[in-house]
């Protein structure tokens, strides 16, 4: 149920704090769509030319595109479709990287900002995330809860 801030609680409902989902689903589909892509293109193109950077989410097409040889850049380059094929690219990894980059923005601004909502405490669940050894030497993370 909707709750408005100030608003009383109803007899049998507890306040509970939810990330923003459809902010953190946008965020994910934003960097998946063209992370992938570039892999895919990077992959038929063998990832030359400093390719296999884009392998690595955010990050990677920044660090093609400033780590990339310029051969047609202010060197004089002959063939014209070769500088303009290599201007594409470039074109296109600052595009992946800055969608990739909104991305990941609204993917931390969906955890961080959360909504109120109102849970029948019935159905309310207490729910602990907490680091834990696993085995001998392992850790990793426990959930508890009521379900």
């Amino acid at each position: 149920m909707k709750y408005h801030e100030g608003d009383p609680v109803p007899e049998g409902y507890v306040l509970n704090e939810t990330p923003m989902r459809g902010l953190m689903t946008g965020g994910i589909i934003a960097i998946g769509v063209p992370y992938l892509t570039g892999l895919v293109i990077g992959g038929v193109a063998n990832f030359e030319n400093q390719g296999g950077w884009i392998a690595i989410p955010v990050a990677g097409p920044w660090l093609t595109w400033g780590l990339r040889k310029r051969d047609c850049f202010n060197t004089g380059c002959d063939a014209a479709d070769n500088q303009a094929a290599n201007q594409l690219v470039r074109t296109m990894l600052v595009l992946d990287g800055a969608i990739q980059g909104i991305g990941l923005a609204m993917t931390i601004m969906g955890v961080v900002f959360t909504r109120t909502e109102l849970l029948r405490s019935d159905l309310a669940t207490v729910q602990t995330i907490l680091p834990t050894k696993i085995g001998r030497e392992g850790y990793g993370f426990a959930a508890t809860g009521t379900f």
